[in-house]
């Protein structure tokens, strides 16, 4: 319970007897359940973003990278999930949003296509080709664009024997 909701109760229980059962119900009308361990106060979120604030200054007075942090934690698998917050990471960078909802059809997911690619490429992984739908490139609906010479049926396919050659 928070300190507002407990003020809440208070408040009603202060009422008149014929009052306390309808102010109770519109009360837990907008009462959630919260986990059992207590929410930060709001000077632990201020001091918890000083301290960030304190670590980035250090970190750039030191000439620190992230990239130089990540190397020394433990392994951590590639997932969607975490390949999910890589990407609203970067539209967060690049477009001020952070819901891939909010990306446009053309363009953005380009981009977003060629910084994985380039990322991933730095350690050598190739990555698969996008997926899209075959019906709509060659009726020119769907949202990748190409010009009129390049066609879906030209793309090679991604077999090992094909990669073995690239290598």
């Amino acid at each position: 319970m928070t300190k507002q909701e407990f003020e809440i109760l208070t408040n009603i229980a202060k009422e008149p007897p014929y009052n306390v059962g309808r102010l109770f119900k519109e009360f837990m009308k907008t009462a959630k359940i919260t986990s059992g361990s207590p929410e930060r106060t709001e000077s632990q979120h201020n001091s918890l973003f000083l301290w960030f604030s304190l670590i980035e200054k250090e970190a750039e007075n030191a000439g620190l990278t992230w990239d130089m942090i990540i190397r020394h934690t433990h392994q951590l698998r590639v997932t969607k999930e975490n390949l999910h917050g890589m990407c609203k990471q970067l539209m967060e960078a690049l477009w001020k949003t952070t819901s891939t909802k909010e990306i446009k059809k053309t363009g953005n997911i380009d981009i977003i296509i060629d910084h994985f690619t380039d990322l991933f490429s730095k350690e050598g992984l190739e990555l698969p080709p996008f997926p899209h739908d075959k019906t709509k490139l060659k009726e020119k609906t769907g949202g990748y664009k190409t010009d009129d010479k390049s066609s879906i049926e030209n793309y090679p396919d991604q077999t090992e024997d094909t990669l073995a050659d690239k290598f």
